[in-house]
């Protein structure tokens, strides 16, 4: 039997988007968010004394890693290293292998080279076999089965990889492989990493993304950690373990029965999420028709401020508010005003040409270094608060 940690997408070095107004103390536990996650899992793996620990790619966020991530690193693995844990991992598209170290590792950690290898941890009543390699360089999109050969000897088989699965679209598809790939190549756990929410591809063979340990931005919502595996020649057991000292949520609140602002303030409150063991950081999102609607859009800022004042407390705060609303529904004589929800709904069933239209503002120098391009979700929310503008100067042009 064999147990170790399975953690995955460290980024030490990336930081996290951080609110405005918030107290230096916070801004602080927000800069060292990754590291302390990081430092969670190690003490973990000290105080159940696994048998070692595999970090599947990405330790650093930047190819470049800073110095002070690499000291942070060592230290961590000088830890483990007492403990007489050793650490196997590989690099990945975002801290592709390099020979150049400005600092460097103690004994008991192991980096896979780029060329493949097969590593063997000895356990006193099991042998261990790892398979690994880590990326040449950033855009590795080749297949990396051919890296993962089985040998035919008697054991636990482990392969530490980081790629993409390839029906999953939201990612680069970096070093991709089926699920059924994995399951041919008669490994035994297949520890994965670059997706960053925690996923079970399957459980026999056991095929696991732990997720990163620490989420960087809104979009990375949820508990985030890293998984401890029990694993013998007969079953694998996972248990997922907190990391996250920061939480990304998301609280949708519907606007529809709510007819003052002193409503909205209630409804807010009672969807708010409970925060436990973590700083929350929660982006509310407004959804549906209600009176609410115009005043919320031309108040956005200010509505922010109110819910920020009201709600926010040492370890909760109001990082966002998104506005999915509309108006209520009345009867509308104005042509125009349903060519423009016409006009939007046929641009949300094809938004290519939206994208298209798009494309010459994300091309400008200036607006090319802060955005790469605009997912679907992202478009939908143009349109709808592009609609929701013509709209309103629609509506008040009717009642002059």
């Amino acid at each position: 039997m064999a147990v170790f940690i399975h953690c995955a997408d460290l980024h030490l070095d990336r930081g996290i988007q951080t609110p405005a107004s918030i107290s230096r103390d916070l801004e602080n536990k927000l800069a060292r968010a990754a590291y302390d996650a990081f430092s969670t899992i190690c003490s973990e793996a000290v105080n159940r004394s696994v048998d070692f620990m595999i970090i599947s790619g990405d330790l650093y966020h930047h190819e470049e890693r800073s110095v002070h991530a690499q000291w942070f690193f060592k230290k961590q693995m000088e830890k483990l290293e007492k403990a007489g844990i050793h650490v196997y991992a590989v690099h990945g598209n975002h801290d592709p292998f390099t020979n150049e170290k400005a600092v460097r590792l103690p004994e008991n950690v192991h980096i896979f080279p780029p060329e493949g290898d097969v590593l063997i941890h000895e356990l006193p009543e099991e042998k261990v076999f790892l398979y690994g390699f880590s990326y040449p360089d950033k855009a590795y999109t080749a297949s990396p089965m051919p890296m993962y050969k089985k040998r035919e000897e008697e054991g636990l088989h482990i392969a530490v990889l980081h790629g993409q699965e390839s029906s999953q679209e939201a990612h680069e598809p970096y070093a991709p492989f089926t699920v059924q790939e994995l399951k041919n190549s008669g490994m035994d756990y297949w520890a994965l990493g670059h997706i960053h929410e925690h996923q079970v591809l399957s459980r026999n063979p056991a095929v696991v993304y732990p997720g990163c340990i620490q989420g960087g931005h809104r979009k990375e919502t949820g508990i985030k950690g890293a998984c401890l595996v029990t694993m013998s020649r007969e079953e694998t057991d996972l248990h997922f373990l907190q990391s996250s000292e920061v939480v990304w949520t998301k609280a949708e609140v519907p606007i529809e029965k709510a007819e003052t602002f002193n409503d909205l303030i209630l409804q807010t409150g009672r969807l708010l999420p409970v925060t436990e063991k973590a700083v929350v950081l929660c982006s509310l999102e407004f959804q549906g028709r209600g009176n609410l609607h115009s005043w919320m859009h031309k108040n956005k800022q200010e509505l922010h401020g109110l819910l920020r004042e009201e709600f926010d407390q040492d370890e909760l705060i109001v990082e966002s508010v998104k506005l999915k609303t509309m108006q209520p529904l009345t009867e509308s004589r104005s042509e125009l005003a349903e060519d423009i929800q016409k006009i939007t709904a046929e641009l949300k069933e094809d938004s290519s040409e939206l994208a298209e239209h798009l494309q010459s503002l994300l091309e400008h120098p200036s607006i090319r270094r802060h955005l790469n391009g605009f997912q679907q979700e992202e478009l939908e929310d143009i349109l709808n608060q592009a609609e929701t503008n013509l709209l309103l100067a629609v509506q008040e042009e009717e009642t002059k």
